[in-house]
């Protein structure tokens, strides 16, 4: 049954006090957050690490395995969902939290889970690296930011666990008046800090009148291979796809010393990164693909790293450029057993105190290059909210005669109380 439903802000409004400025790019739009700052030493074991990282890795190949039921090449961000829906479990609560909980593998408790991600994620961002002499660098952006409309009731309870985990806040927008320009600003948002990789990544009329939170996680990364490839030595080589005859593609080669492993399975090859914390691992099956990929796990991955040794390698690998858009990501969630929190059932009072709200879209873009200089990637993912009971809006015309009494709420006593016949009166 729909409901009125009357929300007041009762939080302060706080322009740049706590959360991370690389978030924050539009001080025309108020922002309302925690006066709490980020934790930047967040007390996380390393085995309390290693269970959050265990849990994410397992997530990305269960997404993987559903879906890759097409011909198309895939990109995606398995952390930048992992991190979106972190931040969405730190409101949601009873069956809601538990499906979620089971889904992305979060294992922790709520209350070890939260500093073992802000761990996690400040540790990734203390990866970037430009070297002095050559201008090689490594660049990782990751951005959190929720948007909100204006003069509904966000839990500061919420609000001081996005600050302190995740430097994240919220803009407060008009989405019930002007949807569309709500969706622009926030396109705007996802394209700056994409670099301009990813545009348009919320569809037009996926953010409506209904619709009271929006989060947006981004992912940037740019890197120079520590040994880079010379365009002089690429040449249109031919490449042996699954569903088609051979092409010839343009093939960057060169010589070095690189790790690799060979088994009766698959070759591997790993491609480090400037700075050398950070690499590209190619694993190319030695028979059907389609088997191979379809028994593939975080295990079998570690397994190739924990077998990588350093040879002398003759390498030959295609350029590519990959976008991809993971199309009914609601389904594919649900399949996976997350079902609450898409529908009335949905449990998030964690962020408003109420059970009001449901998630009605995720939606997940992605884009990979890959050329001689080294790599440039960057993911978005998105979760829009909106109300499970959309109010019904009351007209109360007062256009007669009417009585009016001034009185304490608590004891009912009247201080004050009249008619008026004519408001013109007295004029």
């Amino acid at each position: 049954m729909k409901k009125l439903l009357m929300y007041s802000l009762i939080l302060a409004v706080f322009f740049m006090i706590s959360c991370d400025s690389s978030d924050r790019s539009d001080s025309s739009i108020p922002f309302l957050s925690s006066d709490l700052s980020r934790n930047v030493s967040p007390d996380a074991s390393p085995e309390e690490q290693e269970k959050l990282i265990a849990g994410n890795t397992a997530f990305a190949f269960d997404l993987y395995a559903k879906i890759t039921d097409s011909s198309q090449n895939i990109i995606y961000s398995p952390y930048s969902i992992s991190l979106a829906m972190a931040m969405v479990w730190g409101g949601a609560e009873n069956n809601t939290a538990d499906e979620m909980a089971g889904v992305f593998h979060f294992s922790l408790t709520e209350e070890r889970f939260h500093p073992a991600f802000n761990a996690l994620d400040l540790d990734l961002r203390s990866r970037e690296y430009t070297d002095a002499e050559t201008g090689a660098k490594l660049k990782l952006t990751i951005a959190n930011s929720f948007w909100g409309q204006r003069d509904y009731h966000f839990l500061n309870s919420y609000l001081d666990l996005l600050a302190l985990n995740y430097g994240a806040g919220i803009y407060l927008l008009d989405f019930m008046s002007s949807p569309d320009k709500c969706t622009g600003i926030i396109n705007g948002w996802i394209e700056e800090k994409t670099e301009g990789l990813i545009k348009d990544a919320i569809p037009i009329d996926t953010i409506t009148t209904d619709t009271r939170l929006v989060l947006a996680n981004t992912i940037y990364f740019y890197a120079n291979w520590l040994y880079k490839f010379s365009e002089d030595d690429t040449t249109d080589d031919v490449f042996y796809p699954a569903d088609s005859d051979t092409i010839a593609t343009p093939t960057m080669h060169q010589q070095g010393e690189f790790k690799y492993h060979e088994d009766a399975d698959a070759l591997s090859v790993e491609l480090p990164y400037a700075g050398n914390k950070m690499s590209m691992l190619i694993v190319m099956p030695a028979n059907d693909f389609s088997s191979y990929e379809a028994a593939l796990t975080g295990d079998t991955v570690s397994g190739i790293v924990e077998n990588l040794t350093s040879g002398n390698i003759k390498l030959s690998l295609p350029k590519f450029k990959v976008e991809y858009t993971i199309d009914k990501l609601v389904d594919t969630l649900k399949s996976l057993g997350m079902v609450d929190a898409f529908t009335d059932s949905a449990d998030f009072s964690g962020i408003t105190g109420n059970s009001a709200l449901c998630i009605t879209d995720v939606i997940h873009k992605a884009v990979i290059t890959v050329d001689e200089t080294g790599t440039e990637a960057a993911a978005v993912t998105v979760a829009v909210f909106a109300e499970t009971a959309v109010p019904e809006w009351v007209s109360v015309i007062i256009d007669r005669p009417f009585l009016f009494f001034i009185r304490d709420m608590e004891t009912g006593s009247i201080l004050f109380m009249g008619r008026v016949l004519n408001p013109a009166q007295g004029e």
